[in-house]
């Protein structure tokens, strides 16, 4: 797969983190775009929809999975199927069952290798290329 084309909208109310997963990925040629809240994250999609969506779950105003709520409830389909991976330090199995009940591709727990963010990505995409709709539940 190639990384160089895709695009990435990382959202985290935290800058570090915003800083620390463009440090990973823009060095892989990923196109990195930040948003530090929800609401931003959606104006942000409208205009230009990324190819992948980095998204963390406890943000002020909205959290991420209302994020993925309102971007599921889309009726532009390209928004609608847009892989999303949550970020979070939220770890209990509760937490990933509602994010991907609320239309999460897949989930990654805080705190993180890089390279297990790497292949969390390669994953999805690649699984997104064959089927754009499908939940992928990984550990």
């Amino acid at each position: 797969m190639s990384e160089g084309n895709l695009s990435v909208l990382i959202v985290d109310d935290n800058q570090d983190i915003r800083d620390l997963l463009t440090h990973i990925l823009e060095p892989r040629g990923f196109a990195i775009a930040t948003a530090a809240e929800g609401y931003s994250a959606l104006d942000q999609i409208e205009k230009k929809i990324p190819d992948l969506l980095l998204l963390d779950v406890m943000m002020p105003g909205l959290s991420g999975y209302e994020v993925v709520t309102r971007l599921r409830a889309s009726s532009n389909p390209k928004i609608a199927h847009l892989p999303i991976l949550l970020i979070t330090a939220k770890s209990q199995l509760a937490d990933l069952d509602t994010g991907l009940a609320s239309g999460a591709t897949s989930y990654l727990i805080k705190p993180f290798r890089p390279a297990a963010l790497v292949e969390k990505i390669e994953s999805i995409m690649s699984e997104t290329l064959t089927s754009p709709a499908e939940v992928i539940r990984e550990n």
